[in-house]
This record gives structure tokens, C-alpha cells and sequence, in this order.
């Protein structure tokens, strides 16, 4: 593989794919934007895509501060207009605390307790969502609320959002496990 991506101009040594290999090396956006091209000329196979290469199982860690799930990362390669909705930092010398940032889209209240419901993260919900609706949760269920009764009292829309956010999680479920 190091001749190989000598040839595209990547100064890789043996030790450096090694080191690649057993993920003891970052990968730079030059060495992400040729790999698919060096795997596919090494395989003599069809083309292989920058996504084929995220398990989407996976916790990637970007940064010390930022992991994301795999499915997440797949989104952004994949142009699925997913963001880095959730993130893992460390909180505690036990384990992980899931970090909302509510500014970007869809990291809602209601994709929260979703993916807690689901055992799953919430950058998952939200990724399927914009499979789904091209929107997230939290949207798709009020857009539904008010076209079923735009003049609803609150008492009835706190109904509805409820009846319909049920309708909803159970095509979230379905999409999620599609994508296991």
C-alpha cells in the first residue's frame, strides 16, 4: 500500500501504514480524500467510496475533546446535510457524558429522549430523521401537529404532538435498524 500511495503523492513508509492500520495515526484530509483511490487501484475492484471506509458502528475521535459515532460521519461524507449534533467528552473517570449542542439542527428535547429510548445516540435519530423526512424529529412532528388541526387548543396539540411523535419513533426504529 506505501508504493502504491507514493504514487498519488502521500510520503507513506510501511511503518506509517502500520501505524494507519491499527488507528496510532490520525488521518489528514489529503491522506482521507486519495485512500478510497489507493484501496480501489490495490483491489482492482469498483471504485470504493469515502463512506464505505466508516464502520457506522464506530466512535471516531476527532479531537480531545470531540468523538462521534461512525453513522455521523458517514452523514457528513455521504452529503446527508448531518452536522456533529452530539458529542462525547469526558466528564468523569467512570465514563461519558452525552453533550448536546442545542444551536445545531435537530439536537431537540424530543431527539434526546428518543435516542435514550432507543439506546442510541442522538446524532443516529437525527441521521435518520433527514433520511426520512429531510427534517428533523421535532420539525416533521409539528409540521403533521398543525396540519391536523392548526387551530388545536393547547391541551389538544400537547395531544397530538404526543399521538404523532409515537407515529414517528416507531419509523425512526425502523429506519435505525436498517442502517445496523
Amino acid at each position: 500500500m506505501s508504493r502504491t500511495a507514493r504514487l498519488y503523492g502521500l510520503a507513506w513508509s510501511r511503518s506509517k501504514v502500520a501505524e494507519l492500520e491499527r488507528g496510532e495515526k490520525p488521518v489528514s484530509i489529503e491522506e482521507l480524500a486519495l485512500l478510497p483511490r489507493i484501496l480501489t487501484d490495490l483491489a482492482g475492484a469498483d471504485m470504493i467510496g469515502t463512506v464505505d471506509l466508516v464502520p457506522s458502528n464506530a466512535l471516531i475521535r476527532l479531537n480531545d475533546t470531540v468523538t462521534i459515532t461512525g453513522e455521523t460521519l458517514r452523514g457528513i461524507l455521504g452529503g446527508r446535510g448531518v452536522g456533529i449534533e452530539s458529542a462525547r467528552v469526558p466528564h468523569d473517570p467512570d465514563g461519558w457524558k452525552w453533550e448536546i449542542a442545542e444551536r445545531m439542527p435537530g439536537g431537540g428535547e424530543a431527539e434526546r429522549k428518543t435516542a435514550r429510548a432507543l439506546g442510541v445516540t442522538p446524532a443516529d435519530v437525527i441521521s435518520a430523521a433527514y433520511r426520512l423526512w429531510k427534517r428533523p424529529l421535532t420539525d416533521e412532528r409539528d409540521r403533521i401537529v398543525t396540519e391536523r388541526d392548526p387551530d388545536a387548543s393547547p391541551d389538544r396539540r400537547r395531544a397530538l404532538r404526543g399521538q404523532v411523535t409515537r407515529t414517528l419513533v416507531e419509523q425512526l426504529t425502523a429506519e435505525i435498524g436498517k442502517g445496523s
